[in-house]
């Protein structure tokens, strides 16, 4: 994030904000970065692999296969387990 910025602030498509410094302006990219990656960290443990599998558009006609851990998808549950792979 610092360095786009960086590269707009001195191709002067933009300005660096009144009365900060450049080491201001690091630390609140920084902040960005972080709370940017947190987002997507945040969303892959709200939507695991199996669950997002199953949320994909439904296809017609005989040509669909079955998502990942659903009949007739070839890697059934094992007895004991959920279909995310964590026992029960």
């Amino acid at each position: 994030m610092f360095a786009f910025s960086w590269a707009v602030i001195r191709l002067d498509w933009a300005d660096l904000p009144a009365n900060a410094t450049w080491a201001q302006f690091h630390g609140v990219t920084l902040l960005c970065g972080i709370g940017f990656t947190m987002s997507l960290f945040i969303g892959l443990l709200a939507f695991p692999a199996a669950r997002a599998a199953r949320l994909r558009p439904v296809c017609p006609g005989r040509g669909c296969q079955a998502a990942p851990g659903e009949a007739g998808a070839g890697n059934e549950a094992r007895p004991g387990l959920t279909s995310a792979g964590r026992e029960t």
